[in-house]
């Protein structure tokens, strides 16, 4: 259950001991089965006015308990740990950032080969607002106070029963988050949220991990509304993480091209096929340095995507339209090119086993030609297959 939380600053605690004996039932006990155990407040909870009163209120009805509050870095830990995320840090010999999105804050914890290195946590969390038993949105932690100021949104419970105001808030909230988990830098008012010492970067994390409830959601393992902002700032946090480079600079890139032999691409495209889908770089350097910024050529670009590669690679008939060379043709239109959806890509079960990936399919090409024969047709595969395999730069 979701900690039930009064008007008053208090924790339920009637709401808390029927959900206690309710688990002793289901679980078909009496409280004297129970030897031992532990009571932990975390997060939200230990800033309540009768936390302390909660605690030992179960540890005196569930039995022996040990009584503790966590604080935000014991937190971190409890986290990293519970989560497997030391564990698997440890077994693939690698560094880890652990992310744990809890309702008022986020946990981060950084582990290199199975050590916790450095944690560090701030206040956003997936109930920073969230609504009562009544339905009215009364809790409003003060970093949502906070941005609800800087965007100039009253936080009264009539605010904030309109969608788009709890919508606005979580969307800075996770640009806040996205901040803190990239590294990137923050702003006063998201910096003005670090709860402890700021996590170092001595070590760069080669891949990242997630628990927390708001979790669920970026993984789309919850998709119900439990009275909160745990959804919207899933999503706009989801949007954050994979959304397209906001670093990418026009004038930073066309310099690498100036060089006679830079070749554009990605790096290992086709091998990660569940987190992008690493194919829509020719189109994204038509339609973003060409077409929108007016950086390159369009000769320029044609050079770069088929004449110099296909002479790197040693084709000596490919590359070129002209008397002779193979008939491999691209016919698009200019002002229609683009990605569908813009960036991560959609998920479609068409491997084997029912295994999924990410289909990301691109607009504006009106044919597609291999060796004189049509291969795709506005987008549609015809069916034709006129490639050959190439040995020794000919076919």
């Amino acid at each position: 259950m979701l900690t039930p939380f009064l008007k008053d600053d208090t924790i339920d605690s009637p709401a808390l001991g029927r959900f206690i004996a309710g688990a002793y039932a289901e679980a078909g006990l009496q409280r004297s089965d129970v030897d031992s155990g532990a009571v932990i407040l975390t997060g939200e909870a230990i800033k309540r006015k009768n936390a302390r009163a909660i605690d030992e209120l179960f540890a005196e009805e569930a039995g022996k308990f040990v009584c503790a509050t966590a604080g935000h870095k014991l937190e971190c830990l409890l986290a990293a740990h519970g989560s497997g995320a030391v564990q698997l840090s440890r077994d693939r010999n690698t560094c880890v950032l652990h992310v744990d999105i809890g309702g008022g804050t986020i946990k981060l914890a950084l582990i290199d080969r199975g050590n916790v290195l450095a944690v560090a946590a701030f206040a956003v969390g997936g109930r920073c607002i969230a609504s009562d038993a009544s339905g009215h949105f009364t809790r409003v932690d003060d970093s949502a106070i906070a941005v609800a100021k800087e965007l100039g949104l009253d936080t009264s419970p009539k605010s904030l029963a309109d969608p788009s105001n709890r919508q606005l808030v979580a969307a800075r909230l996770a640009g806040i988050a996205a901040d803190y988990i990239l590294g990137s830098k923050r702003d006063p008012l998201g910096a003005s949220f670090l709860l402890t010492d700021d996590l170092p970067r001595d070590v760069q994390p080669s891949l990242m991990t997630f628990s927390g409830g708001v979790s669920e959601y970026l993984f789309e393992h919850e998709t119900e509304d439990y009275g909160d902002i745990a959804r919207p700032l899933a999503t706009d946090l989801k949007a954050d993480f994979l959304g397209p480079d906001k670093g990418s600079n026009a004038e930073f890139m066309t310099e690498l091209m100036e060089a006679p032999y830079t070749l554009p691409g990605v790096s290992d495209g086709g091998a990660h096929t569940k987190f992008f889908t690493g194919g829509a770089w020719p189109t994204d350097l038509l339609k973003w340095l060409v077409r929108d910024e007016g950086k390159l050529t369009l000769e320029e670009a044609h050079f770069r995507l088929s004449a110099l590669p296909a002479h790197a690679a040693g084709f000596r008939d490919r590359g070129v339209l002209r008397e002779g060379a193979a008939a491999d043709v691209v016919v698009y239109a200019m002002e229609e090119l683009d990605m569908d959806p813009q960036w991560i890509g959609s998920v479609e079960h068409d491997l084997p086993g029912g295994e999924w990936r990410r289909i990301q399919r691109a607009k504006g090409y009106k044919a597609i030609i291999v060796n004189g024969q049509v291969t795709f047709d506005d987008g549609v595969c015809t069916g034709a297959t006129p490639g050959r395999l190439l040995r020794h730069g000919r076919g």
